[in-house]
């Protein structure tokens, strides 16, 4: 349940981010977060524990 708590706060986070960007024409910036929402999922997909995930978002510009 915390994993999916915390799946959902980060997509929902990282997709609003990404429609403020683009948004705002900063085209890049939707990339950089495609990128990251990719790796927390490619993390969380190899069976990684809940603190390499929260290690890994919050190595995250956006988490900091």
């Amino acid at each position: 349940l915390a994993f999916v708590v915390a799946e959902t706060i980060v997509t929902n986070g990282l997709s609003n981010e990404a429609k403020a960007a683009k948004a705002a024409g900063k085209s890049n910036t939707v990339a950089i977060v495609a990128d990251q929402l990719r790796t927390v999922y490619k993390v969380a997909s190899a069976g990684a524990d809940y603190n390499k995930i929260m290690a890994e978002l919050e190595a995250m510009p956006e988490c900091k």
